[in-house]
């Protein structure tokens, strides 16, 4: 499922640059992949090499995808505090993500308040 939403999301960013730029958009805006939380890492990792894969083969493109996860620490049954910084593989964290396309997905969705608090990010 993460893989489908990540390639829908691409679809999108196509969409709206165009094909013709799609090549120098994702140079200088590579796609960003984020769990809201480290329990969806293992997913957004597998989503990121494969849109990597579906890039290369649809758009002959070769990108690198980013991919992390935030930190969440739950309050309560509807309150989440999310970390301002996204936590890379190797545990390094990114503060900036104004260069990046970014898709947040989610593998556990409830009440939607932890994707609405990382849109916020």
């Amino acid at each position: 499922m993460f893989v489908q939403i990540a390639e829908k999301h691409f679809e999108e960013v196509v969409h709206r640059v165009g094909m013709e730029n799609i090549r120098e958009e994702i140079r200088m805006h590579p796609p960003l992949l984020i769990a809201p939380d480290d329990g969806a890492f293992a997913f957004i990792e597998e989503a990121a090499a494969q849109l990597e894969i579906y890039i290369q083969r649809e758009y002959n493109i070769s990108a690198k995808i980013e991919f992390g996860h935030l930190e969440k620490k739950r309050r309560d049954d509807r309150t989440v505090d999310i970390s301002d910084y996204v936590i890379k593989k190797d545990g390094s964290k990114l503060h900036d993500i104004s260069k990046y396309w970014v898709f947040i997905i989610d593998d556990e969705t409830s009440s939607g308040s932890t994707l609405l608090n990382a849109v916020y990010v």
